[in-house]
């Protein structure tokens, strides 16, 4: 058995580890890469932050964040679906300024030709009636990726109360594909 051994096999299992430990390291780049891309290429807004449910106010070093487009009526949705859309299915929500923040002014299920949008993916299934009709007074609930924001543990707390006092906004930076990220939190 030792006789198949050989310095040969050594050398193409040394490249192979290094090929595989090389690969995983520029893969964890490219994904720190694609993760900052908004921060460095967006387009910079003030988004309000509403208060969460206290029975989940922290978990861990982050504070949980909710915006007023997180959960919007179905008649913010500019077509009405002829099916039930899944929990995961794209949503964009196109983002109107106010004073100097900015709130959601109507949603889509395709990306919006101009202005300033955002691109979530939705939380529960939304069901509309066979008539094509949309559900009387349904709520539409949906992710965008920026429902946390990591801090130390003193700092978080500190955000808590602010965002539960309404005092709280996110900066956030949005590429014209809808993709976000949050830099920081301000008073």
């Amino acid at each position: 058995m030792l006789n198949n051994f050989s310095l040969e096999s050594v050398s193409k299992n040394k490249k192979y580890l290094l090929f595989i430990a090389f690969f995983q390291i520029i893969c964890l780049a490219l994904m720190l890469v694609n993760s900052s891309l908004p921060i460095y290429f967006g387009k910079e807004v003030l988004l309000k932050v509403v208060p969460v449910d206290p029975r989940s106010l922290f978990r861990g070093n982050y504070v949980i964040l909710n915006y007023d487009f997180s959960r919007f009526s179905s008649k913010k949705l500019i077509e009405t679906p002829n099916r039930k859309l899944m929990r995961g299915t794209a949503i964009y929500v196109k983002l109107k300024k106010i004073n100097d923040t900015y709130t959601i002014d109507r949603a889509s299920l395709s990306p919006f030709k101009e202005g300033i949008f955002i691109k979530g993916k939705l939380k529960y299934p939304v069901y509309f009636s066979s008539d094509k009709k949309r559900v009387k007074n349904r709520d539409i609930s949906a992710s965008f990726n920026i429902e946390a924001f990591f801090t130390n543990k003193s700092k978080a707390k500190q955000l808590e109360l602010k965002r539960n006092q309404k005092k709280l906004k996110a900066r956030v930076f949005i590429l014209p594909n809808g993709k976000a990220a949050i830099d920081s939190l301000i008073e």
